[in-house]
C-alpha cells in the first residue's frame, strides 16, 4: 500500500480530512540522461498538453491565527489559474470559512462564515462578486445552517437550516431547506412541513441540474432510512417528495440529462462490497410525478472492498468519474467509465478531494509533499508516466474544499 497518514482537524461543526503522503521532487533538467527521463512526464504535461491560465479554481486555506485573542484557525478563499500562479486571497476576514460554492457562470462564490458578535459568535451567508471583490451578506443569524448550493440558474442560493442543531434528533426538531432569490431578496422556507426531516437531517442536499420543468425546482437529498442505511430521495420546491427507494449514499449528478452515481453497499453472510450505481431518468423534464429510473448500471468494485468511498466527481462529458476512496492508513483516486465496459477502476493518484480539468484530460486534487507539513495542491494529466505536478507551496496551510471554476 501507498504510504499515508490520516489525520483530523477540526474546523467549523465537521471534520477536515488530511492525507500525508510523499511525492517525487521536480530533479533539475540536466544533460545527464537519467534526471532528464525523470523530467520528461513534466515536459510532456506542460508542453503537449499544457494547463490553460484562463481555468481558475479556489480552495479553503486553513492557518494559525496568533493574532486572534480567540485563538484558534483562520479559514479564506484563495484563487490561483490553471497552471498554479496567480496565487491570491478573495476574502480577508480573519475569521472561519466553513464552505463555499462557485456559481454556474463562475463569476460569484456563495460562502458560510463565522460573525463575530457582542454575544458570541453568529452565521452568516454572502456572495462574493470575484470581478469586483465586493461580499454580500444575505443571511444571519443562522446559527447552525451548511451545505450551500446554487441553483441550476445562478439566480437563487440555498442551504440547510437546523434550528435545534446540526444533529437534533428529536422527532420535533426540523431540518428545513431553505432558498433566497437574490433578486427580490426573499428567503422561503420549503421542507418545513416535511415531516421526513423532522428529527432525520437530510445530507448530501443538491439541486438537481438538469430537471428541466418550467417553474419547479427539484433537490436530492440522503437520509437515515434505518440505523445503519441511507436512502436518496428527491424533493420539489411545493414540498412534494418524489422517494424512488435507492438506498445508498452519495448521490451526483452528471452534467448531461438525467443520470445520477451513487455508492451502494451489498452484503452477504460473509462480507460486504461496495457498488457503484448510475442512474439514467426517463425524462428529466417530466413532471415529477413521471420522474421514474428507467436504467440501472451496477458497478461491483471488488478492489476497492474494504475502502470507504468517500467522493464522486463527474467528468465534464460524463463519461468518467473519479473516485475517492479511504482506509487508514491510505487515501486514494481511481477513475472508471461510466458506460459499463469497465468493472476495475484505473488507479490515478494518491490524494483527496479530487476534481476534473476542464478539458477531461486531467485532475487536480490535494495531498503532501514530502518534508512539508502543509498539504498542497497538484495537477496530474492522464498521460502514460505522467507524475502530479505541484501548483501551491505553502508552508503552514491546510487547504481543502478545491473547486474549478465553471
Amino acid at each position: 500500500m501507498r504510504g499515508v497518514t490520516i489525520m483530523k482537524f477540526g474546523i467549523g461543526v465537521g471534520f477536515v480530512f488530511a492525507l500525508s503522503a510523499v511525492h517525487s521532487v521536480r530533479p533539475f533538467l540536466s544533460q545527464q540522461s537519467e534526471a532528464f527521463k525523470s523530467y520528461l512526464p513534466h515536459l510532456l504535461n506542460n508542453r503537449l498538453m499544457p494547463l490553460p491560465s484562463q481555468w481558475r479554481m479556489a480552495f479553503l486555506s486553513i492557518y494559525p491565527a496568533d493574532d486572534r485573542d480567540s485563538g484558534g484557525d483562520v479559514a479564506e478563499i484563495y484563487q490561483m489559474n490553471g497552471e498554479g500562479a496567480g496565487l491570491e486571497a478573495l476574502t480577508h476576514l480573519n475569521s472561519t470559512i466553513l464552505e463555499f460554492k462557485w456559481s454556474p457562470d463562475g463569476k460569484k462564490i456563495a460562502y458560510s462564515h463565522h460573525v463575530a458578535t457582542e454575544s458570541g459568535t453568529q452565521l452568516a451567508i454572502s456572495v462574493l462578486d470575484t470581478i469586483s471583490g465586493v461580499s454580500k451578506t444575505i443571511m444571519s443569524n443562522r446559527e447552525f445552517s451548511d451545505q450551500v448550493m446554487w441553483s441550476p440558474k445562478g439566480d437563487a442560493v440555498a442551504f440547510v437550516h437546523h434550528p435545534f442543531g446540526y444533529h437534533a434528533s428529536d422527532k420535533s426538531d426540523e431540518h428545513i431547506i431553505m432558498i433566497h432569490d437574490l433578486a427580490s431578496g426573499q428567503t422561503l422556507s420549503l421542507t418545513s412541513t416535511i415531516t421526513l426531516f423532522r428529527g432525520n437531517s437530510p445530507g448530501s442536499i443538491s439541486f438537481v441540474p438538469d430537471y428541466l420543468r418550467p417553474g419547479e425546482t427539484m433537490f436530492s437529498y440522503v437520509t437515515y432510512s434505518s440505523e445503519n442505511s441511507t436512502q436518496i430521495g428527491m424533493i420539489r420546491d411545493d414540498d412534494t417528495l418524489f422517494q424512488n427507494g435507492i438506498e445508498g449514499s452519495l448521490p451526483t449528478w452528471s452534467p448531461t440529462y438525467g443520470k445520477m452515481a451513487y455508492v451502494h453497499t451489498q452484503c452477504t453472510s460473509q462480507s460486504c462490497d461496495s457498488v457503484l450505481g448510475i442512474l439514467t431518468f426517463l425524462d428529466p423534464s417530466a413532471p415529477i410525478s413521471i420522474l421514474i429510473p428507467s436504467n440501472l448500471t451496477l458497478f461491483p468494485i471488488s478492489i476497492l472492498n474494504g475502502y470507504e468511498i468517500r467522493q464522486l466527481a463527474w467528468s465534464p462529458t460524463g463519461s468518467d468519474l473519479l473516485i475517492e476512496v479511504y482506509r487508514h492508513p491510505d487515501v486514494m483516486i481511481y477513475r472508471i467509465k461510466t458506460d459499463g465496459s469497465e468493472t476495475k477502476p484505473q488507479y490515478v493518484a494518491s490524494g483527496q478531494e479530487p476534481v476534473w480539468m476542464p478539458d477531461s484530460q486531467g485532475l487536480f486534487f490535494a495531498g503532501f509533499s514530502a518534508g512539508n507539513t502543509a498539504n498542497q495542491i497538484y495537477a496530474q494529466r492522464f498521460i502514460s508516466g505522467s507524475s502530479p505536478i505541484q501548483l501551491t507551496h505553502f508552508t503552514n496551510h491546510l487547504n481543502i474544499g478545491l473547486q474549478v471554476a465553471p
